[in-house]
């Protein structure tokens, strides 16, 4: 539900893995938006009301994570699905893609672990769409760190992977260099 475009974002390599999935009227997803799966739709993270405990709520969407909106839709549009409504009954996400993400001045080596940034209260809103922090256990995590960082950024390069992807089956694919 971020109003920024997320789309400069994208490091796209060959062989980008997507999936198409529906998403629910009137919510405005950019491009760019890390989105987990309800059941019934994806929605951009600040969708999911969070429970008052950062690593459970990270643990909860580690388990649901689906990817990143590589369409936007607008929340003025009222039909389910995607805009400009193409794909006619969803939006196109990518599942196992390399990704630039905002995260909080830190430094990372390669493989290290990413999750999802919550500021640890119960509500709607209270994790971010586009930022990465991050994580000690894999349950937690939405992908790693591809690139090493030996002085603190504040924007990361990370491979994410999607619940619906083969790197989310065996995450250790990719990551032998370890």
């Amino acid at each position: 539900m971020s109003a920024n475009f997320g789309g400069y974002r994208f490091v796209l390599p060959s062989g980008v893995t997507t999936t198409v999935l529906p998403v629910p009227a009137s919510t405005q997803i950019s491009i760019g938006d890390l989105l987990y799966w309800t059941g019934t739709y994806a929605q951009p993270l600040s969708s999911y009301t969070g429970n008052g405990n950062a690593v459970v709520d990270q643990a909860s969407i580690a388990a649901a994570f689906v990817g990143v909106a590589q369409q936007g839709r607008i929340a003025a549009q009222t039909t389910a699905g995607g805009y400009p409504d193409y794909p006619i009954n969803g939006i196109v996400i990518g599942t196992d893609l390399v990704y630039e993400a905002s995260c909080a001045s830190n430094t990372f080596e390669c493989g290290d672990l990413v999750g999802i940034v919550s500021d640890g209260t119960s509500a709607a809103g209270a994790i971010s769409d586009q930022s990465v922090v991050g994580v000690a256990n894999e349950n937690l995590a939405i992908g790693y760190v591809i690139q090493k960082y030996s002085s603190a950024t504040t924007s990361v390069r990370v491979r994410i992977l999607g619940k619906n992807s083969n790197g989310f089956a065996n995450p250790k694919i990719g990551r032998a260099h370890v």
